[in-house]
């Protein structure tokens, strides 16, 4: 429904998402919006070039249901332009490493975001962030992988929650 002082109106659009306007923001019912977070931590996952796909398990924010938090992927439900930014928090760090890589994946391009690391580094924990805006069309996927080279499998994930989550909303 439109509202705009007294007028009320129907409007449709889409997929059948109503928009509702009043003298205060724009709303739009089931805009595709989610955000999700890590709860358990996850061991051993890179480190050795190993491109780990991040399962962020819990999502209190997922309208439409569009991100599945047993696989990680989020899955467009209409075409359009997505925002979508991740934070992945890594620790077990050794000062092997060679290269710290954050991607989102989706359907039609891999974004990625790229740390080369200096000999003898010092090792330990790191939050690496991406974002980007993706053109997607309707089922097409997106997910977030991290991948470490030049040391052992021995990089973990962290469960913070206010350092490990993936967020994407469709902007239109």
């Amino acid at each position: 429904a439109v509202s705009a002082g007294n007028v009320d109106a129907q409007l449709f659009i889409g997929y059948d998402a109503g928009v509702k306007i009043d003298t205060g923001p724009l709303i739009i019912d089931e805009q595709p919006c989610f955000n999700a977070y890590l709860t358990v931590a996850a061991t051993d996952v890179t480190g050795d070039g190993t491109a780990y796909t991040v399962l962020f398990d819990t999502a209190p924010i997922n309208k439409t249901s569009s991100y599945n938090t047993g696989t990680g992927v989020f899955t467009a439900p209409v075409d359009g332009s997505y925002l979508f930014i991740a934070n992945v928090r890594v620790t077990g760090i050794t000062t092997a490493c060679t290269q710290e890589n954050i991607y989102i994946v989706t359907s039609n391009r891999t974004y990625r975001a790229k740390w080369d690391l200096p000999a003898n580094a010092q090792g330990g924990d790191v939050t690496r962030q991406i974002s980007c805006i993706a053109d997607m069309q309707a089922s097409d996927t997106a997910s977030v992988q991290i991948e470490n080279t030049g040391d052992s499998k021995v990089h973990d994930i962290s469960i913070v929650a206010t350092c490990t989550y993936f967020s994407g909303a469709l902007l239109n």
